[in-house]
């Protein structure tokens, strides 16, 4: 059994609501990616990414002129197929990283929100572990068990993203599920609360489910 830890891939996109510092520790052996004015966002706090990849739609067009030595540019086309965030997590995989953070991409315009959160499914599609991480909000895809810490002030929501998740279960919480049945269009699982210091873990047999955690 292979036990090597994954090589982790950070995505800094540009709509950010809190500092990429405090979404994220960033360690020495990360794979640090910026999807187009993520750039300006990692520029800031003085974070140096590996490569900046994207159509550059909402950067300066001069961004060759900006950016330091030996960072990669990757300039996509303005018409494309993919999202500049979802060409981050592919160059990514063909780098061999396992595990994902988008940070930032939750709080701007709703359909590029929604991209996200659908990137997010793709990684689970690859194999991969994947978040999104963006100030007070953070969310996850999960097709197996997941154990969520808890924090102050903290909500957590889960949704199905398939049509029917069988077998959903949620011990730890205010509101427990077990052996439960969750569908696209009835959101029961929103707004569940911790008990204190206690972990909550989510589980499905069948099925696909995204959590949201939320603080106030």
């Amino acid at each position: 059994m292979d036990t090597k830890p994954k090589l982790r891939c950070i995505i800094i996109v540009a709509c950010q609501s809190a500092p990429v510092a405090a979404n994220v520790d960033l360690r020495p052996d990360d794979l640090i990616l910026c999807a187009d004015g993520g750039y300006a966002r990692a520029k800031a706090e003085n974070i140096r990414p590996h490569a900046i990849i994207g159509d550059f739609d909402s950067l300066d067009g001069r961004i060759g002129e900006s950016v330091e030595k030996d960072i990669q540019v990757v300039r996509l086309e303005k018409e494309k197929d993919f999202t500049d965030t979802l060409e981050c997590v592919k160059y990514g995989i063909a780098r061999g990283c396992g595990d994902f953070v988008i940070v930032g991409g939750l709080g701007g315009r709703f359909d590029h929100t929604f991209a996200n959160i659908q990137t997010l499914s793709f990684l689970a599609d690859m194999g991969c572990g994947a978040r999104i991480a963006d100030g007070k909000n953070r969310a996850v895809m999960v097709t197996g068990a997941i154990r969520l810490d808890p924090s102050p002030g903290g909500r957590f929501s889960v949704y199905s993203y398939e049509e029917r998740s069988v077998g959903v279960n949620i011990s730890g919480a205010k509101y427990p599920l077990t052996d439960a049945v969750l569908t696209q269009s009835f959101p029961i699982g929103v707004s569940n609360e911790f008990l204190g210091e206690t972990p909550v873990t989510v589980s499905v047999k069948r099925g696909r489910l995204l959590i949201i955690l939320s603080e106030d």
